[in-house]
């Protein structure tokens, strides 16, 4: 709100920590090895009691408690800043269903949890209980199509290791400013192509050089011109 102008969320959120789930064909009370934002009315679709806002839910597993790690709590208030208008689409194109913009949807909340911490991991403790592997690493870079999984959060290391090689062109403050003022124009349905083209038309407000490596960037990434197949082998 200070330094961009969003006031959209400017008031505080639900949290709801060392959640468990019962499932009694599983033997009762389980760990919940996740954390999610839950817009208000995902209560009565789940049959919780209503509330009056949403709420970001942090799951406790054996000896991890997601409400710990710092980059969780950031990613998944990203989610709540990007809300339920905008990428929560499943789109069809020549090739199929295409889940790309969920996966923005997380690469997003992957890149602001990185950049506002100064820091490329993602879950370096609540996933870390699983394996290092898990662990998120925005510094590594990803591409489209070579690194398509179909899982949202894989393919998400795609955006947000674009966002990622931005950042470290542009400084932390002029690559969040252009990406926070792209994404606002986003809706349900944007694709990626769509999206990056946004991004590049931000950057180029900025200046001639921003929007050049901008447009750089996200094309070495492919964010801008992926054709969404790979070769079978």
């Amino acid at each position: 709100k200070d330094k961009f102008g969003l006031a959209a969320l400017d008031f505080p959120l639900y949290a709801l920590v060392n959640v468990t789930i019962n499932v009694p064909m599983a033997g009762g009370w389980q760990g919940f090895p996740n954390a999610a934002f839950m817009p208000k009315e995902a209560f009565a679709q789940f049959n919780l009691p209503p509330r009056d806002k949403g709420a970001i839910v942090f799951g406790q597993y054996n000896d991890t408690d997601f409400s710990y790690d710092a980059s969780v709590i950031y990613h998944e208030y990203t989610h709540a800043m990007i809300g339920t208008t905008r990428l929560l689409g499943v789109l069809v194109d020549p090739y199929g269903l295409d889940n790309l913009p969920g996966a923005m949807n997380e690469g997003f909340a992957d890149y602001f949890s990185a950049s506002l911490r100064g820091s490329p991991f993602i879950g370096p403790y609540a996933l870390g209980f699983a394996g290092e592997h898990l662990k998120r690493d925005l510094s590594q870079p990803r591409k489209c199509p070579d690194d398509l999984t179909s899982e949202i959060h894989a393919d998400g290391k795609i955006i947000g290791s674009a966002l990622w090689n931005l950042r470290n062109q542009l400084g932390a403050d002029v690559a969040d400013g252009i990406v926070l003022a792209a994404l606002q124009q986003f809706s349900q349905q944007t694709n990626m192509e769509a999206a990056a083209k946004l991004i590049v038309a931000e950057a180029k407000k900025v200046s001639d050089d921003a929007g050049a490596k901008t447009k750089a960037a996200l094309t070495e990434h492919g964010m801008l011109g992926c054709i969404r197949a790979r070769q079978l082998t």
